[in-house]
This record gives structure tokens, sequence and C-alpha cells, in this order.
């Protein structure tokens, strides 16, 4: 069946990568999956944190992501985000309705 993802979901990993992200290093390069199936729709984020962005786990785009999930989705995804020293991950799971 054909299932349609609202592109500003997708854009807000992209975005978040290049507005806070190293993205000209060799040794850290930003990194970008998307892995589509029948069921459902997983993204992921890897990237270095510039030093100069004051970046934290409690910002307004993740807040209004996660509420724009919420009624899009229901309980059909998951959205994880976590920095592990300068380096930051996300993670996104859409389940597609049968």
């Amino acid at each position: 069946a054909d299932q349609q993802i609202p592109s500003l979901v997708l854009i807000h990993f992209v975005e978040n990568m290049f507005k806070h992200g190293v993205t000209y290093k060799k040794e850290t390069p930003a990194k970008l999956s998307i892995q589509i199936t029948q069921d459902h729709l997983i993204l992921t984020t890897q990237n270095e944190l510039s030093k100069a962005e004051k970046y934290t786990n409690t910002g307004i785009g993740k807040e209004n992501l996660d509420k724009r999930l919420k009624a899009i989705y229901n309980t059909g995804y998951e959205f994880t985000y976590q920095q592990k020293g300068t380096t930051y991950h996300a993670y996104l799971k859409l389940s597609f309705k049968k």
C-alpha cells in the first residue's frame, strides 16, 4: 500500500545535522540512513556537535516534532535521541498503517 510521510518530519533530522553539527571533517562525517520496508521507515542520524552550539536534549524543535508525530502516528512511532560525548544520535521509526 502507498504510504505518505509528512516531509517536515524528515526535514527536521537533516536540518539539525547541518544546523548543529560538524559536517566537514573526514574523521567524523555526518551520517544519515533511511531504511524502508513494507512495515516501517527507520531514519537514523549521527553527527559531531559543533562546540559553538549550546544544543540540549530539551530543544523546542524536538518537542514540536514529538507532538506532531503523536498527532499523526499516535503510538505507531519511536523517536529517540542522545548525545554521547561530542556525538549526537537520532532515531526515528514510523510504522506504516496496514
